[in-house]
């Protein structure tokens, strides 16, 4: 995903965002409100993204308020290097895969998304991004390079699919984990990946499980509750999910093909 920074007027993006979700709350008969300091905040941002980021996280969560929802840009002073918006509902709290991909969008900009539990039945996802990009990064989406100049890292490549290959049965493998596995931080990982694949460090990950489920389904030397634990599903129902969505099967289907017992 190539990003391209712009100067952006952060209260105008997000008034935009919170009317197109307007409707679906008057549904709900939900309280809902934007709170935006006086003074316009202007940041330099990819709007793309972060209002992909910003209408997930309020969709998200006026779908599991049950009475309220806010969202909030803070308030913020000269010296401040980042911003924040705060998005709060009652009500269940928004899923972590509901999550995923704004937590990806904020990453990729240099920012992080952030649940916070509050105490009482309100729960708060803070996303903070930076108002002034690194001047490199800005200067490369400027010029629609990738990272190294385009030029494919064949040993990138080659360690970053070992690693996730060797850690693939570890539950806790994420973007987290596989930047610290890397030896590198997690907005780097991020851009060494962008300038090399069309997916995300996420997506890379799931995608390991899979091919490997499969291979081990080949096998037929397990059951499918084995292979869902040794691929890092601790909930079968998830692993026979997200199988289906990548191969168009069932795993139990997959290996009858295999076996050449299927229809």
């Amino acid at each position: 995903m190539d990003l391209n920074f712009t100067k952006t007027e952060i209260n105008i993006l997000l008034h935009e965002v919170f009317a197109e979700m307007n409707s679906m709350a008057r549904e709900k008969q939900l309280q809902y409100d934007l709170l935006l300091p006086r003074i316009a905040l202007i940041a330099f941002v990819d709007q793309h993204a972060l209002r992909e980021a910003l209408n997930s996280l309020t969709y998200n969560a006026v779908n599991y308020a049950e009475r309220t929802v806010s969202i909030k840009l803070a308030t913020f002073n000269s010296d401040d290097r980042m911003f924040t918006i705060e998005v709060r509902n009652d009500g269940s709290p928004i899923p972590t895969e509901r999550r995923l991909r704004s937590h990806e969008l904020a990453e990729l900009q240099n920012g992080s998304l952030t649940l916070i539990q509050d105490e009482g039945s309100s729960h708060l996802l803070r996303l903070s991004i930076p108002i002034i990009q690194d001047q490199a990064i800005v200067g490369q989406s400027a010029q629609c390079q990738s990272f190294d100049g385009g030029v494919l890292n064949k040993d990138f490549i080659g360690q970053l699919k070992s690693t996730i290959y060797n850690n693939v049965s570890e539950i806790e493998l994420n973007v987290n984990v596989l930047a610290k596995l890397m030896n590198m931080s997690r907005p780097t990982l991020y851009r060494r990946i962008k300038g090399l694949s069309a997916s995300t460090p996420n997506e890379l990950i799931n995608i390991s499980r899979l091919k490997k489920a499969a291979e081990l389904l080949s096998q037929r030397t397990y059951t499918i509750t084995q292979i869902a634990a040794m691929v890092g599903y601790s909930v079968q129902s998830n692993f026979s999910r997200d199988f289906h969505k990548h191969y168009g099967m069932s795993p139990s289907l997959y290996m009858a093909k295999i076996s050449g017992t299927g229809n």
